[in-house]
């Protein structure tokens, strides 16, 4: 079973980003954005924790559960879908790629 810890428990707000764990919600300026499961939790886990470089490896593990047989590149499709959201309505990529490592909601909303 997959589970994400603290991030999945209630709400998290960060500069024009909302999410709401408890309703499955998403919006960017107050304004409601369709994500399936994968993107939520992807960018709850960063809303978490701005700043924090996430490995790919642990965002897919937490994201996907430890014994996905999907490939790591997933992380990256859910990461490019989250990007094509947010850029659209923020009109910057607030997503930063850490080359070999993994990716960083960037601190300054």
């Amino acid at each position: 079973r997959r589970s994400r810890p603290h991030a999945m428990v209630g709400r998290s707000t960060w500069g024009a980003l909302e999410l709401d764990e408890a309703c499955l919600i998403f919006s960017i300026r107050g304004a409601p954005v369709s994500l399936s499961l994968e993107v939520f939790s992807v960018l709850g886990l960063m809303m978490d924790a701005p700043g924090r470089v996430w490995h790919r490896s642990d965002l897919h593990r937490l994201v996907f559960g430890a014994t996905s047989r999907n490939d790591i590149r997933a992380i990256d499709t859910r990461i490019s879908r989250a990007r094509r959201h947010v850029t659209a309505a923020l009109g910057r990529d607030p997503i930063r790629t850490v080359r070999g490592v993994g990716y960083a909601l960037v601190p300054d909303p």
